[in-house]
């Protein structure tokens, strides 16, 4: 929905919209998309309006106005003053990377408009990558930013939403069982059905770790396959899938670990893999002229998305249904 200068938008996209259109066609100035739901097991057509997205989804309060995130910010300046910290409005991925080093960036817009000013940037560089099929082309920065680009489309989800609830729950529950006054279980039990718990931590979780972890993005390797098959790539409302050769605790902080390999699709015909270098080599464009190699991709998707699986075409779709069926339960 679009939104006005006192107007916030109410469905917020977890996956951006600019990416759902590369899997999409257009019809009358729309776009559409195959979609399997792992739900209910059916298979349909619909406007990429409709998926990957929630209502208020990144709002800490449920449809608060635009006043509520300057209010928000005023308090915690003057809060942070008082310890001798200095806070900065953040509107902009300009806005963080000006920080200094004694500054603390503080959201001062909703993260929904905030997360929409980022895809903006972020789009520009999808696409050339889309259109020239090779990294090198990047500039450094442009790097940082794509970098920047798959740490918040992995850290953005509903999948990583749900990550954070059941820790939350994990932990109160954990927290009631060892509590020693029946004041302590009310309090514990009051956080544990507090609604707007979630969604902070889940941001509060993705502004603290941005940093480490883009940077651990580009000290990794970074491939392209090029897909020469007839089968398109898939995409899913969980696009980036991480593989480790270790355990990977999907409760915990994304932390790159010894032997991960992070894949992405980036369109129906590219997909991109970051890896540990140190364990792995590969070229920066490799040739996916192997239709299991595109199967075993898809598949992936298929498994690591929370409920839908897109495609571009109607025989990918049901492809996506087939091998759901085969491995439901």
């Amino acid at each position: 929905m679009s939104e006005s200068n006192n107007q916030q938008a109410i469905s917020h996209h977890y996956v951006p919209k600019f990416y759902l259109r590369l899997f999409s066609t257009m019809k009358k100035k729309e776009y559409y998309i195959y979609t399997f739901d792992k739900y209910t097991m059916k298979n349909f057509r619909t406007n990429i309006e409709n998926v990957a997205c929630e209502n208020y989804f990144y709002d800490i309060i449920k449809g608060s106005p635009p006043s509520f995130y300057e209010q928000a910010f005023l308090a915690f300046e003057a809060k942070e003053s008082e310890f001798g910290r200095v806070c900065k409005k953040i509107k902009s991925l300009k806005d963080y990377s000006q920080l200094s080093g004694d500054e603390k960036g503080v959201f001062a817009d909703s993260p929904e408009k905030f997360f929409s000013v980022l895809e903006t940037e972020f789009s520009r560089v999808h696409k050339k990558i889309i259109y020239s099929a090779d990294l090198t082309q990047l500039s450094e920065y442009e790097k940082v930013l794509f970098a920047l680009s798959v740490f918040h489309q992995y850290r953005r989800t509903k999948a990583q939403r749900d990550n954070v609830e059941n820790t939350i729950h994990r932990f109160i529950i954990e927290q009631i069982g060892k509590a020693k006054s029946a004041k302590e279980i009310e309090t514990l039990a009051r956080l544990l059905y507090m609604k707007e718990l979630p969604p902070y931590l889940h941001l509060k979780a993705m502004v603290s770790t941005m940093e480490n972890n883009v940077n651990a993005f580009l000290s990794m390797g970074w491939a392209l396959y090029i897909n020469e098959t007839n089968l398109s790539y898939w995409t899913s409302d969980n696009p980036v899938a991480v593989e480790n050769i270790t355990d990977f605790d999907p409760y915990k902080e994304c932390e790159i670990q010894k032997g991960c390999k992070i894949y992405f699709p980036l369109s129906p015909k590219i997909y991109l893999l970051i890896y540990d270098s140190s364990i792995y080599e590969y070229p920066s464009i490799v040739s996916d002229n192997n239709l299991q190699s595109v199967i075993d991709k898809n598949k992936l998707q298929v498994d690591n998305s929370v409920r839908h699986v897109f495609s571009r075409d109607i025989l990918s779709l049901k492809n996506i249904q087939k091998y759901a069926e085969k491995h439901a339960g």
